[in-house]
């Protein structure tokens, strides 16, 4: 159990992100404005409504690389392959659960002091009272990191991987505009979203969200880590979980390894428009991740899901979130009304079932409603081998 000295707190308390709270601006988008259209009206917050209740300062509480692998998840198209060679996947068998949920091993006592910290408002002080407020958190979590002012400023401007897939194709902000910041990023869920900074063939970066489904596993879109009209496979991932503004409170990562599969990365079919990366630590063992689920039609048609991300037009490395009905369900893809914009895909799209948190899609597109790439039991046997 970590233990500060009361004297320290009143300093602790002073922390938002550290470096770029209150005083961010707001990031260039990623292209055109988002598309809009009307939504249904949002379910009220009960504990049965399946979404999550949060609670941000100010505001009370709210409803709210490596080698590269390919698998396949149905004959042909479903193949795990990578850069490194292919390995087939066989479909699962027996139940709709895939993966269960699993909260980490952080100490609750350092989650809340880091959780007043994050929430904090910040002041607006000199350079080396900043560093000494920073070295503060690194004494709560020694693996805390943060970007130069420089190195931030230069990502304001990073394209997602949508636009540079798709063009103006984007995803979409249904009209009115309910996303939620999340400033607690080190609480669950929030931690086991990741942002990602993708190095192309090219050498240019883009963006996109990944979520952790494993020890040492990143979930995301496939082309998020493949995209042929930028040269293939991605030369390697920086992944940052629960990242908040400059602030990286687990430090970063390097992808090790790449997967998608053969339907996306020969075919670029966007009904198997998925992926994963191997990361090069086991910080799931420490943060947790999410739990998966290969539902059936009737289960998805109308069930409430949840997504958090982090858009293109907001301050970069900031997490939102937005929750919506499922309004259509189709082989291979869901959709649902839930705002969204450029650098969110890959996210998860998921439930909220007896407390646990089971993944049912994967985010790719928009267009109101937005849509994603429906985990069906071949998804989840690649899933499953990929957590290996």
């Amino acid at each position: 159990m970590l233990s500060t000295p009361r004297s320290v707190l009143p300093y602790l308390l002073g922390v938002f992100l550290i470096f770029g709270g209150a005083s961010l601006a707001k990031a260039e988008g990623d292209g055109p404005k988002p598309t809009t259209a009307a939504k249904p009206a949002q379910k009220k917050s009960s504990a049965e409504s399946g979404h999550e209740v949060v609670t941000n300062p100010g505001n009370g509480a709210s409803s709210g690389a490596g080698t590269r692998t390919e698998a396949d998840d149905n004959v042909d198209a479903d193949d795990a392959v990578s850069s490194s060679g292919g390995e087939s996947a066989t479909e699962l068998t027996g139940g709709d659960e895939a993966g269960a949920e699993s909260a980490g091993e952080l100490d609750a006592g350092e989650i809340e002091l880091l959780g007043q910290m994050l929430q904090a408002t910040a002041a607006e002080e000199s350079a080396d009272e900043l560093a000494d407020r920073f070295a503060e958190l690194q004494s709560v979590l020694p693996d805390a990191e943060r970007f130069s002012d420089a190195e931030y400023a230069s990502f304001k401007a990073l394209p997602s991987m949508e636009a540079l897939q798709f063009g103006d194709v984007l995803e979409s902000v249904c009209p009115p505009d309910n996303r939620i910041r999340i400033t607690n990023t080190t609480q669950i869920p929030w931690r086991w979203n990741c942002q990602l900074i993708m190095t192309l063939a090219s050498g240019n970066k883009a963006t996109c969200t990944g979520w952790l489904i494993g020890p040492h596993t990143v979930m995301t879109a496939g082309h998020c880590v493949y995209s042929k009209a930028n040269g293939g496979w991605v030369k390697s991932v920086e992944v940052i979980p629960g990242m908040n503004a400059s602030v990286k409170p687990f430090g970063s990562f390097k992808s090790t390894k790449l997967f998608s599969v053969k339907g996306w990365t020969n075919s670029s079919d966007t009904n198997y428009d998925y992926g994963a990366m191997h990361i090069n630590a086991n910080i799931g063992t420490k943060l947790g991740w999410y739990g998966y689920a290969s539902l059936g039609s009737s289960e998805l048609k109308g069930l409430n899901v949840n997504l958090a991300g982090y858009p293109g037009d907001k301050p970069f490395g900031t997490q939102w979130y937005h929750w919506g009905p499922i309004t259509e369900v189709l082989a291979r893809k869901i959709k649902y009304y839930i705002d969204t914009y450029g650098g969110q895909s890959g996210s998860a799209v998921y439930r909220i079932k007896n407390g646990q948190r089971h993944a049912v899609a994967v985010h790719t597109n928009g267009g109101c409603p937005n849509a994603g790439t429906r985990i069906t039991a071949p998804v989840a046997t690649n899933m499953a081998n990929w957590k290996k």
